[in-house]
C-alpha cells in the first residue's frame, strides 16, 4: 500500500467536510449584499464590481474544497488499485454533493450551473494536462486556478441565457449592473478576469509539467551515477585484487626456497639452537604459505580456533586511534571452539564490520563498539559485532550504509559468510544501535589442513 494513500483520504474527507460547513457560514453572503446595497445607493459601480469578486472568490473557495476533496479521492483509486474508477469519482461525486445539498436543504444550496459544468470538465482537462505530474499537491493548485477561472462566468451578464449564474445572488448582481446600465463593464471585467485566470492555469500547469519531467530526469540521471560508481568501484577493486594475487603468487617461489633451506639445515646440523631456530623459521614460514594460499584461492579454509580469529582481527585494528572503543567479549569456555574459515577472508569481513561501526559511532561523546563471541540456544558459534550508533534506520531491509557509502563493506561480509555457509544476520543492539552477527555450528574436528569449501558437510 502507498504511504500517501492515507494523507490522501484525511485531506479529501476534510476538504468536504469544510465545503458542508462552509454552507453555514452566512458572512460572505452579507459581504457581498451589503456592497450590492452600496452600489445602488451610490450608483458606484465599483461596489458592484467589488460585490462580484467577493461573490467570484466566495463561490471559487467553497468549489475548490468540493472539487479538490472529490479529486483527491480519485487519485486514492486511480494511483494504485483502480485507475478507471480512479477517473470517474470527481465526476460523479461532485454533480452527487449537488444534489444532496438540494435534498438535506443546505442553508445555501449551490447553483449547479454552466460554471459547475465547466469545472467538471476542467477536472477532465487537470487528469489530461497533469498527468505527467506526480504530486497530488501540484495538481490541486492547477485545479483551484481553473475553478477560480470558471466561477467568473457567473458574474457575466451576457451569458445568463446559456445557464452561466443563475444563483440567487449571481442573478441579483447581474440586475442591478443592468439596472445601473453596468453590464457590459461586468461583461469586460468578468470575461478579462476568466481569461486571465484562465491562462494562468495553463502556465502554471506547463510549469509543474517541466518541474516534474525535469524532476524525474535528474533522480535517473542520479541512478545512473550511483550505478556507474559502483561499476567503477567493482572494477577498481578487481583489478587490485587480480594484482593481489600476482604478488601473492610471486611470493610462493622466496617462500619455497626458505622452508627448503631452513629444513636443510634442521636435518644437517648438529647444533641445538640452529635446529630450534630453523623450526621456528619452518614454522613462520608454513603460516605464511597458509596466509598466501587463503589469498589465492578464496574458497581455501583452515580450522582454527575463535579466539585465533578475534586475535588476528583485533591485530589489524590495533594500530588505530579509534581501537580504544572496543568492548570485547569473549566467554572462556568459547575462546578454544573450532571453526573452519578462510581466515584471511573471514578476519578481513569482522575488520570491515567493526569499522563500519566505528563509522557509525564517530562523534559520540561515548562510543562504544562490542566484539565477542556467543553461543546461540541451538549450539551454534555466534561472532557478533554491535555498537551504540544511530543503527540501520530504514536501511535494515536495504543492507546497506546509512552514511552515504555504497555499501560494498556490508555486501563484501555478506558475500563471505554465504561463501562459508554462515548465516549473516542484521538487527538492532541493545544501545539500539546496529547489530550483526555471523553464525554456524562449531567444528569439532581439528585437522588443520586446508579443504575446499564445497568438502564441508
Amino acid at each position: 500500500m502507498s504511504e500517501k494513500r492515507p494523507a490522501l483520504v484525511l485531506w479529501a474527507s476534510g476538504l468536504l467536510f469544510a465545503w458542508i460547513l462552509s454552507h453555514f457560514v452566512d458572512w460572505p453572503i452579507r459581504a457581498v449584499l451589503s456592497m450590492l446595497d452600496r452600489s445602488v445607493r451610490l450608483l458606484d459601480s465599483g461596489f458592484l464590481l467589488v460585490s462580484a469578486t467577493v461573490l467570484v472568490g466566495t463561490n471559487a473557495f467553497r468549489a475548490f474544497m468540493l472539487y479538490t476533496g472529490w479529486f483527491l479521492l480519485g487519485q486514492y483509486f486511480r494511483d494504485v488499485d483502480t485507475p478507471g474508477s480512479g477517473r470517474w469519482i470527481p465526476l460523479l461525486g461532485i454533480p452527487g454533493s449537488y444534489v444532496a445539498a438540494w435534498a438535506f436543504r443546505m442553508p445555501s444550496v449551490p447553483h449547479f450551473g454552466g460554471p459547475a459544468v465547466m469545472a467538471l470538465i476542467s477536472v477532465v482537462m487537470v487528469q489530461y494536462l497533469s498527468r505527467d505530474v506526480v504530486r497530488p499537491g501540484n495538481r490541486t493548485i492547477v485545479l483551484g486556478t481553473l475553478v477560480l477561472s470558471m466561477q467568473w462566468l457567473d458574474v457575466i451578464p451576457k451569458l445568463t441565457d446559456y445557464g452561466f449564474g443563475w444563483g440567487e445572488l449571481s442573478l441579483a448582481i447581474k440586475e442591478v449592473a443592468t439596472l445601473m446600465d453596468r453590464d457590459v463593464v461586468l461583461d469586460v471585467v468578468g470575461a478579462m478576469s476568466f481569461v486571465f485566470s484562465f491562462a494562468m492555469a495553463l502556465v502554471i500547469t506547463e510549469l509543474f509539467v517541466g518541474y516534474e519531467k525535469r524532476l524525474a530526469q535528474l533522480r535517473l540521471l542520479r541512478k545512473r551515477e550511483r550505478e556507474l560508481s559502483k561499476l567503477r568501484q567493482d572494477q577498481t577493486e578487481s583489478r587490485v585484487y587480480r594484482e593481489m594475487q600476482y604478488l601473492v603468487h610471486d611470493l610462493k617461489r622466496p617462500l619455497t626456497a626458505v622452508m627448503g633451506l631452513s629444513d636443510v639445515i634442521s636435518q644437517t646440523s648438529t647444533d641445538h639452537m640452529a635446529i630450534r631456530h630453523s623450526d621456528r623459521i619452518q614454522g613462520a614460514a608454513s603460516r605464511m604459505n597458509q596466509m598466501i594460499s587463503e589469498i589465492r584461492d578464496p574458497m581455501a579454509v583452515q580450522v582454527v580456533s575463535v579466539s585465533e580469529v578475534l586475535d588476528y582481527s583485533l591485530s589489524q585494528i590495533r594500530p588505530l586511534e579509534w581501537s580504544s572503543a572496543l568492548r570485547l567479549k569473549v566467554p572462556e569456555e568459547l575462546r578454544n571452539r573450532s571453526i573452519r574459515v578462510n581466515l584471511i577472508r573471514f578476519s578481513r569481513a569482522l575488520v570491515n564490520l567493526l569499522d563500519n561501526s566505528h563509522r557509525a559511532t564517530e562523534g559520540r561523546s561515548d562510543p562504544r563498539i562490542f566484539f565477542g563471541v556467543s553461543e546461540s540456544q541451538d549450539g551454534n558459534i555466534v561472532l557478533f559485532v554491535r555498537d551504540n550508533g544511530p543503527g540501520f534506520g530504514d536501511y535494515i531491509d536495504k543492507g546497506g550504509s546509512r552514511w552515504g557509502s555504497s555499501g560494498l563493506g556490508l555486501a563484501f561480509v555478506r558475500d563471505v559468510t554465504d561463501s562459508h555457509g554462515w548465516k549473516f544476520e542484521l538487527g538492532i543492539g541493545p544501545d539500539g544501535g546496529a547489530s550483526v552477527e555471523l553464525s554456524a555450528p562449531p567444528f569439532e574436528d581439528r585437522s588443520g589442513k586446508y579443504e575446499p569449501l564445497s568438502g564441508r558437510g
